[in-house]
Formats: structure tokens, C-alpha cells, sequence
């Protein structure tokens, strides 16, 4: 099993000559009989659920059936709790006010946040993405690839005018993540 909000795992093939399908599932208990979720057939050897509940403990099962139907018991896979990232940004909206042709406006900073309690958010990056992005510039950035459970990372960010281009100039901040 894999550790995310998207559960993964993989199993042996049964070894009856006339298999059929695999059934696959998510449950709550070790038993593959309480508060089970998820349920599908392969006639692969793995398994993927997505969209699964944040600090939610569950098992994989699954079990096999013949062309007969006869079926097998569930097996389940030893116990993965689920513990994504729960990310926030603030302030939300940087505003620079005029910033006039030749000049920068004061750097701004945004503060990212990862909840007390969520799962350390892995494989992150930083970026203007979007919009008059040369318009912005990231002047610090202590966000590193990582961020842990219950802790806060600072990117200031500073606006110039260079070009004598008037009006509203936007531009769209990231912070992304591969979890």
C-alpha cells in the first residue's frame, strides 16, 4: 500500500486455473466486512482508489473468483491511514497599488501553511505562473521541496513596472505539490 489520498496496492493472482476476476475493496476493518467502500473488479493485480477521507485508517482486500463463481475469502492488506497535506495561503490577494514605469512597488509577503495534524506535503514548488508574470519577481522563497505537519513557510514577492504599458497587471502565484 501506498500513504496518500490516493491509495494504491497490489496483490498475488489467484492460483485457480479457471480465475475469473479479482474483487477489490476498501474497508475499515481487518475482517473486509465493516464499512466497506471503494468496491471494484480487475482481472489485474492491483488496485487504485482515489478521493479517499483525510486521517482515515483503512484496509485493502481482495479475494478471487472463477469462471465456476466459486469465490475466495478477502485477504486484506496490512492497514494504511490516509494523511494528506491541508495547505493554505494568506493573505490571498497581494495588491502593489500604482506602480509607476522604471519602479518596483515594496515586496509583500505570503505565508503558506500546512494544518496541524495533516500529512507533510512532499515534492513542492514555487512559481508566478501565470499573467505579466515578468511584471513579478520572487525575491525570497523559504518553501523548501517539503513541508511538514503543522508548519509555515514565507515567499515575498515584489512588483515592477517595466514597461510603459498602463493598467491593472496581473499575475497568479503557486505553490504545488506532488501529494
Amino acid at each position: 500500500p501506498s500513504n496518500s489520498n490516493r491509495l494504491s496496492f497490489s496483490f498475488t493472482s489467484g492460483t485457480d486455473t479457471n480465475f475469473s476476476v479479482h474483487r477489490v475493496k476498501l474497508c475499515s476493518d481487518s475482517t473486509c466486512s465493516a464499512n466497506c467502500i471503494l468496491e471494484a473488479t480487475s482481472t489485474a493485480t492491483t488496485a487504485t482508489f482515489s478521493n479517499l477521507v483525510n486521517n482515515t485508517t483503512y484496509y485493502a482486500c481482495a479475494r478471487s473468483e472463477d469462471a465456476a463463481t466459486n469465490i475466495s475469502s478477502f485477504i486484506s492488506a496490512a492497514p494504511v491511514t490516509v494523511n494528506v497535506p491541508n495547505l493554505t495561503l494568506a493573505p490571498l490577494l497581494l495588491d502593489f497599488g500604482h506602480v509607476s514605469t522604471g519602479n518596483s512597488a515594496a515586496a509583500q509577503t505570503l505565508t503558506i501553511t500546512n494544518a496541524a495534524g495533516a500529512g507533510a506535503a512532499n515534492g513542492c514548488s514555487s512559481a508566478i505562473t501565470t499573467g505579466n508574470n515578468g511584471d513579478y519577481t520572487i525575491d525570497s522563497n523559504n518553501c523548501g521541496a517539503s513541508l511538514a505537519s503543522g508548519s509555515s513557510c514565507q515567499v515575498t514577492i515584489s512588483a515592477h513596472a517595466n514597461d510603459g504599458f498602463g493598467g491593472m497587471r496581473n499575475a497568479t502565484f503557486s505553490y504545488s505539490c506532488d501529494n
